[in-house]
Order: C-alpha cells, then sequence, then structure tokens
C-alpha cells in the first residue's frame, strides 16, 4: 500500500517537509513559443511586444505577435483636422500627411464630419496612425 501525505507536506530527500505555498516551480511547456516583435517606426515606448503563447509554429507566433503590437500601438499617435471640405475622405480611408515635423505619416481616418456653415464647407477629421506599410 501506498504512503498517504497530507497536502501540506510533501517528501523531499526521504523526508517529510512543509510545503510553502506560492513556491511551486513552474514546468516549461515545448509547445509555447516566445516571439519578439519590433516595430522601429513606433515611438520609444511602444516598440517590442513579446509573446508567449501555445501555438503551433515560429511563424504562427510572429503573425500573433505582429498583430498585437499593431493593435497596442493603434492608438499611440491621434489627432483631429479640420480641412476645407473634401468629400472623397470618410471614415477607413488612410491619408498621408507632409510638412507637419514629427507628425508626417500614415493616418487613418477613425471619423470624418462634413459641415457647412458660416465658414463654408469644412471636413473634420478624427485621425490615428497607423503602420508606414498600409
Amino acid at each position: 500500500m501506498g504512503r498517504m501525505f497530507d497536502n501540506n507536506f510533501e517528501k523531499v530527500g526521504g523526508k517529510k517537509t512543509k510545503k510553502k505555498p506560492g513556491k511551486q516551480k513552474a514546468k516549461s511547456n515545448p509547445a509555447v513559443i516566445s516571439y519578439t516583435a519590433v516595430d522601429s517606426d513606433a515611438p520609444e515606448n511602444a516598440q517590442e511586444f513579446e509573446l508567449k503563447k501555445r501555438v503551433k509554429s515560429q511563424a504562427e507566433a510572429k503573425r500573433l505577435a505582429e498583430a498585437k503590437l499593431r493593435e497596442l500601438n493603434a492608438k499611440v499617435m491621434t489627432g483631429t483636422l479640420t480641412l476645407v471640405g473634401n468629400v472623397t475622405l470618410c471614415a477607413g480611408c488612410v491619408v498621408e500627411c507632409k510638412g507637419f515635423g514629427s507628425f508626417d505619416g500614415n493616418f487613418v481616418i477613425e471619423e470624418a464630419r462634413h459641415s457647412v456653415g458660416s465658414s463654408g464647407y469644412t471636413t473634420d477629421l478624427r485621425v490615428r496612425r497607423v503602420n508606414m506599410d498600409y
């Protein structure tokens, strides 16, 4: 017959010792793959994301890490613009800003409001920076 031990004790080196709560050693899992995605175009505090997840391949880990980094960086730089009215500017479109210094780059339009008022036809845009590859 096997020996039974109280749940608060474990057998170590032939001796019965008291377990330390919260001090259990984590088992390594060979199915968990780690991948660090890097975006050199992002601000310094938003350039890396490390993924540790159970995936089937290194390629899947890379795809998931890069997607999560893009998601996390989506709201890093946002802004609003008021322009002379332009009916082609609508939500979902990507526009390139030039001549704005550190604000140069591609931005996706999250919201476009077209209005006619005392200053004529204007378009108000709410934008966020996107990856240069878009």
